[in-house]
């Protein structure tokens, strides 16, 4: 899959981009400029969708293959550089859970005081 990251013109997943042409939250149809194509292969398609009038996100994975064409679309809070940012690391471990549980059961006060800190 190559990396397009950030493009607006037309590319493969803009035709296919027809079905999910409107916003799911509010049902408004999605402009241009809101569409971010963040990864553009020869049968998939990346692309981050923002809603200009709710301003919802939705990320959208589009399939091409013989069988015909497939989208998956699911809300996000991430915008398109975190997406850009995160899909290409590594995958939170059971250790990292685990030394992370640890971390809130040996630091539980301060845990609890960084979460209610308002942090600018």
């Amino acid at each position: 899959m190559n990396k397009d990251s950030h493009s607006h013109g037309q590319s493969s997943g803009q035709s296919e981009l027809k079905v999910m042409k409107q916003c799911p939250s509010c049902a408004k149809e999605y402009e241009k400029a809101g569409i971010v194509v963040l990864e553009d292969g020869p049968d998939t398609q990346l692309l981050h969708l923002t809603c200009d009038a709710c301003m919802n996100s939705v990320l959208v994975i589009i399939v091409t293959s013989q069988l015909g064409i497939s989208s998956v679309g699911m809300l996000t809070d991430l915008n398109a550089e975190d997406v850009t940012r995160l899909r290409h690391r590594q995958p939170i471990s059971q250790d990292d859970v685990l030394h992370f549980h640890d971390v809130i059961q040996n630091k539980q006060k301060d845990f609890i005081y960084y979460l209610g800190c308002k942090h600018v």
